[in-house]
C-alpha cells in the first residue's frame, strides 16, 4: 500500500497474491497470502513517565483492536501473562489462527472446550483440527455436533480425504440444497464440478482425481490435509509435475518456504515451460528475501504464458519497489492500469511513485483522474487527485479542492490525512498535528497502513512543536 511521509515516500507491500492452481479446468486465481503489519510505536509524552497499570478489560479491548489492525503478535503479547478465561482464550485463538499457528491455536481451543462445551466451541475445535491435518481427532468430535451446516461441511471434507466419493457427492448436494451458508455452498459446488470434469475424461486416472480434489482442499485453506492427501501420488510417481506444484503451493501457504522452494524447483526441472511453477517459486523466493531471483522467476512465468498476466505484473511492481527501482516498478503498474483489472490500491501505487519518486506531477494527475473514473465518488480515489494538486505549486487550487473533500467526507482517514498535509504545507503545524492525531486515533481499520503513516507524521510534528 502506498503512503506518503512528510519528506519521504513511504510504501508498504501487504499482499503477495499467491495464485491457486486449477489443473486443466479453470484459470488460476489469486489467493492472498498471510499479511503482517507492525505496530506503530508512539512516544506520546515529552519526558519519560511511569507506565500506568493496564486493567484486564483495557488489555482485552486493546487486543481486539490490535487484531482488527492485523497486529496479531501484539494482541498475543498483551495477554500472555493473563489467566486463560473464556474471553482471553477466544482472543488468543483469533490471533494464533490468523498467524497460521495451528498447534498453539489447537491448545487454546482445547482449553476453551474444557471450560465451555458449547456447540460453537466444539465446531471451532473440529475446524482447527482439520486445519492442523488431524483428521482422526476431528472425526472423533463430529458426533458431538448437532445436524448443522458446519457438521455437514466437515463431514464432506473428511469424506474427501478418505476417498468416499459417493459420500462427498451426497453431502455436497445436501449442502447446496439446504445450507444458508454461501461459502459452504460454493465449496460443495467446487467438489461437484471436479467429479463432473473427471467423468468427462474417459481415461482419467485415479491420481488425476486425487490431484484435483487435493487442490480443492488447498483452495479451501486445508493445506495440511492437501499435503497428506497428495503426497502418496509422488511416492508412486515422482515425475508427476502437477503433484509437485500442488504440494509445493500448500507448503508455501503454510510459510514453510524451504520445502516449498525444493518442491517447486523439482516441478520446474520436470517441465521448464510451465508458467505456474516459476510463478510460485518467485513468490517463495520473495518471501525468503531473495528479491532479484524472485523477479527472474516471475518474469519467466510471464514469458511462459502465466495467466492472468496482470497478477504477475503486480508482483513484479511490488518487488521492484522493494529494490527502490521505481521506474521499473511503474512500468509494471502501468500494465495493470491499462490492461489488467486495476484496484484502487494499484492506482495509489502508480500515482505516488509518479508524484513522490519520479517527480512527474502530470503523470500522477493522469493516474488520479483515471482512478476517479473507475471508482466514482470514492474518497480514497478523490484523495489521489488532492495529492497530485499538492505536488504542484498552485496551493490555492489544491486548498479549494481538498477542503471541499473534507466537507464531503469528514470521516475518511484518507481525507483527514490529506488535509493534515495541506495544513502542514500552509505551515499550520498545530492544526496538522491535530489532524494526524485524529487520523491515528481512528485508524483501527483492519490492515490500514495509513494508521502507521499517521503515527509517523504525528510523532514527527509532536517533536517539532516541542522545540
Amino acid at each position: 500500500m502506498l503512503l506518503i511521509g512528510s519528506s519521504v515516500f513511504y510504501f508498504v507491500i501487504t499482499n503477495k497474491n499467491i495464485s491457486i492452481l486449477n489443473i486443466n479446468t479453470t484459470t488460476p486465481t489469486p489467493t492472498p497470502a498471510v499479511v503482517s503489519t507492525t505496530k506503530a510505536t508512539l512516544s506520546l509524552a515529552p519526558t519519560p513517565t511511569p507506565t500506568p497499570k493496564i486493567s484486564l478489560i483495557e488489555k482485552l479491548q486493546m487486543a481486539e483492536n490490535a487484531i482488527k489492525n492485523g497486529e496479531l503478535q501484539y494482541a498475543r503479547t498483551l495477554l500472555e501473562n493473563e489467566e486463560h478465561t473464556e474471553h482471553v482464550l477466544n482472543i488468543l485463538i483469533k490471533a494464533t489462527l490468523g498467524q497460521g499457528n495451528y498447534f498453539e491455536c489447537e491448545q487454546y481451543t482445547k482449553e476453551l472446550v474444557s471450560l465451555d462445551k458449547s456447540q460453537k466451541n466444539i465446531q471451532q475445535y473440529v475446524k482447527i483440527l482439520l486445519l492442523s491435518g488431524k483428521k482422526k481427532d476431528a472425526k472423533s468430535l463430529l458426533p458431538l455436533l448437532d445436524e448443522t451446516d458446519d457438521k455437514f461441511f466437515y463431514q464432506m471434507i473428511l469424506a474427501v480425504v478418505e476417498n468416499n466419493h459417493e459420500t462427498v457427492k451426497s453431502l455436497a448436494k445436501k449442502i447446496i440444497e439446504t445450507s444458508s451458508n454461501e461459502k459452504y455452498k460454493k465449496s460443495a459446488q467446487i467438489f461437484l464440478d471436479i467429479y463432473k470434469t473427471y467423468k468427462s475424461f474417459r481415461d482419467g486416472s485415479p491420481d488425476y482425481l486425487t490431484l484435483m480434489l487435493g487442490n480443492a482442499l488447498k483452495t479451501l485453506n486445508f493445506h495440511e490435509l492437501t499435503i497428506q492427501y497428495v503426497k502418496p501420488i509422488l511416492e508412486k510417481n515422482p515425475n508427476y509435475r502437477d503433484a509437485w506444484i500442488v504440494t509445493g503451493n500448500a507448503y508455501l501457504e503454510l510459510k514453510k518456504f524451504e520445502i516449498a522452494e525444493k518442491m517447486l524447483e523439482k516441478a520446474i526441472s520436470l517441465d521448464p515451460t510451465h508458467p505456474i511453477s516459476p510463478y510460485l517459486l518467485g513468490i517463495t523466493l520473495y518471501e525468503e528475501g531473495q528479491t532479484e531471483d524472485a523477479i527472474k522467476q516471475i518474469t519467466t512465468a510471464i514469458k511462459n504464458g502465466y495467466t492472468p498476466r496482470y497478477i504477475a505484473e503486480k508482483q513484479l511492481g511490488d518487488m521492484y519497489v522493494g529494490l527502490h527501482k521505481y521506474e521499473e516498478a511503474l512500468e509494471h503498474y502501468q500494465y495493470i492500469l491499462e490492461q489488467g483489472k486495476p484496484t484502487l490500491e494499484d492506482y495509489s501505487k502508480a500515482t505516488f511513485i509518479a508524484l513522490q519518486k519520479l517527480k512527474v506531477p502530470s503523470l500522477g494527475r493522469s493516474f488520479a483522474e483515471n482512478a476517479i473514473v473507475d471508482f466514482a465518488n470514492n474518497p480514497k480515489a478523490l484523495s489521489l487527485k488532492g495529492w497530485a494538486l499538492l505536488s504542484t505549486n498552485n496551493l490555492p487550487v489544491a486548498k479549494t479542492y481538498i477542503e471541499n473533500l473534507a466537507v464531503q467526507f469528514p470521516e475518511s482517514l484518507d481525507v483527514i490525512f490529506l488535509v493534515g498535509k495541506l495544513r502542514e504545507k500552509e505551515k499550520k503545524y498545530q492544526s496538522a498535528f491535530d489532524l494526524y492525531k485524529k487520523c491515528y486515533d481512528k485508524g483501527s481499520v483492519s490492515k490500514n497502513s495509513l494508521y502507521i503513516e499517521c503515527a509517523k507524521e504525528y510523532e514527527h510534528l509532536r517533536k517539532e512543536l516541542q522545540k
